[in-house]
């Protein structure tokens, strides 16, 4: 069964992995933001001076943590290709699968296994969002924490220094990738400084070198943040942020626009909402999908819930992790927790509490329905659980029960009518060209611009609020206008996201 498992494992690794470099899937937000940032960051294809922002997504340009964008523009203009923009993340994951089968001595088919059993994990592994690369290094930084204190307080071993810069670097740089990997590491930091502070027989200054670690960590990771004071007044900018009705953060877009938390209609005509963390343990569980009687279809970012029909609800994004890996590795985690007195190894008990913790507090952060966003519980779960069933379990046991839960996470998301696994795709410059609308084409021949017909700028009302949000526009605007810019496809011209550049209206 172990050889089997091994087996299994490396051809599935090696399989996406191919797949991914390939034909990577490059989605909606990509094309709309992420590679127009990449291009601007290391002016590829002529940058600003060749395509223009709308004005939505300038504020994002001004705003947003661009880590992400610049490696990604890096292996871009590197190579000359968009097929490089997905390296980086598969070093990173091979980096993370490699990292939890050596630091913790899991067999590194189990990490895989686990891995793809996620349909959501496995989806985004051959896309070139932000979401993974992002969760990778809060998952690593989070686990490092633990190895830092394990080593340190180790008899006749000096401080990890090596494994503290590692952790330094790992969610420093994730809070500098997005906002909500700067929630995560925040989250994490703060559970972790309670075990720091309070976890018996640390020495003084072993105690004051790993709360230094913390604090490196923070400071590091807030330092796009703290720009963002400096320049707008704003940490979280362009976002605007209320509490209970008031203006906490002002900024041109905001927070809530899009979040489309679920409703249920349970009896009757009558629809009600649910506190927001009952929204989330309903959306990683998926009884929300059973409750509103969508299909379990998998996606890259769970929009299968705004468009199927639904039992009288809104729209939401939920669902993705795969409501039977969530249930599996909860309960895991629960078992630790009520056998914690028969743990002998401490790192092991502070694992399954902390994991437990960080779970519940994500529960409570903004829009944590949306499981995207939240990778890295996914991949905290699958070391911790795995790290414990290695000693606790037969491995030809363990080995049968990953590869049947791998086997439901993968054949479920290949049927997925919309998981875009396996769609046929090419980013070559030649095939991006030759898909150039002729319109487009002749507009850039003609004119030498080419701007996309609705003025997107209609779309960002001075005085927006959560009810008229530019999000109830979301069909006006053209995510694949960088399609056609000189960065993609090497034809001349000027292409704008600003209908008045052209001259429209």
């Amino acid at each position: 069964m172990n050889r089997l498992a091994a087996l299994i494992a490396i051809i599935l690794f090696a399989g996406c992995t191919l797949l991914a470099l390939g034909r990577p899937f490059i989605p909606w937000d990509s094309w709309w933001y992420h590679l127009p940032f990449s291009a601007r960051l290391w002016d590829i294809g002529g940058g600003a001076e060749s395509f223009h922002l709308s004005p939505l997504v300038y504020g994002r340009w001004l705003g947003n943590p661009k880590s992400w964008e610049w490696i990604q523009g890096l292996f871009w203009t590197v190579t000359g290709s968009l097929y490089a923009i997905i390296v980086p993340q598969l070093l990173l994951c091979a980096a993370y699968f490699a990292y939890v089968s050596r630091a913790h001595r899991i067999p590194i088919s189990w990490v895989i296994l686990a891995f793809f059993a996620s349909p959501m994990l496995f989806i985004h592994y051959q896309a070139v969002y932000l979401d993974l690369p992002a969760a990778i290094c809060v998952a690593i930084g989070f686990l490092l924490l633990f190895d830092l204190l394990e080593m340190a307080t180790s008899p006749d071993r000096r401080f990890p220094w090596l494994r503290a810069a590692a952790c330094i670097a790992m969610l420093g740089f994730a809070g500098n990738i997005k906002y909500q990997s700067l929630i995560a590491t925040l989250a994490a930091c703060g559970i972790v400084a309670m075990v720091y502070l309070f976890t018996g027989s640390i020495a003084v200054a072993i105690r004051v070198r790993l709360l230094a670690v913390l604090a490196m960590v923070v400071l590091l990771a807030f330092a796009w943040a703290f720009r963002n004071v400096v320049v707008h007044g704003n940490p979280v900018y362009p976002l605007s942020v209320k509490a209970n009705g008031a203006q906490i953060f002002d900024g041109p877009e905001h927070a809530e626009g899009d979040a489309s938390p679920p409703t249920y209609r349970l009896s009757g005509s009558r629809v009600i909402s649910v506190p927001q963390p009952l929204n989330f343990l309903l959306s990683a569980s998926e009884l929300d999908w059973t409750l509103r009687g969508i299909p379990a279809w998998y996606n890259i970012d769970s929009s299968v819930g705004m468009s199927l029909p639904q039992r009288g609800t809104a729209g939401s994004r939920t669902g993705g992790w795969g409501g039977l890996f969530f249930v599996v590795n909860v309960s895991l985690l629960v078992l630790q927790l009520l056998q914690r007195r028969r743990e002998a190894d401490r790192t092991q008990r502070l694992l399954a509490g902390c994991t437990m913790l960080l779970l519940l507090a994500n529960a409570a952060f903004p829009r944590s329905h949306e499981l995207r966003y939240w990778l890295y519980i996914p991949l905290i779960m699958i070391p911790v659980n795995l790290r414990y069933l290695s000693r606790q379990c037969p491995a030809g046991m363990v080995s049968g029960a990953l590869l049947a839960l791998s086997a439901y996470g993968v054949i479920h998301t290949i049927a997925s009518p919309n998981s875009d696994l396996f769609t046929a795709r090419a980013v070559s410059v030649a095939r991006l060209r030759a898909e150039t609308p002729p319109d487009v084409a002749r507009a850039l021949e003609v004119t030498g611009r080419y701007c996309y017909p609705v003025d997107v700028s209609s779309l960002l009302p001075a005085d927006a609020t959560a009810a008229d949000s530019p999000w109830r526009h979301r069909e006006a605007i053209d995510p694949d206008i960088f399609r056609f810019s000189r960065a993609v496809t090497g034809l001349p011209g000027f292409v704008s996201g600003v209908a008045a550049d052209c001259g429209l209206h």
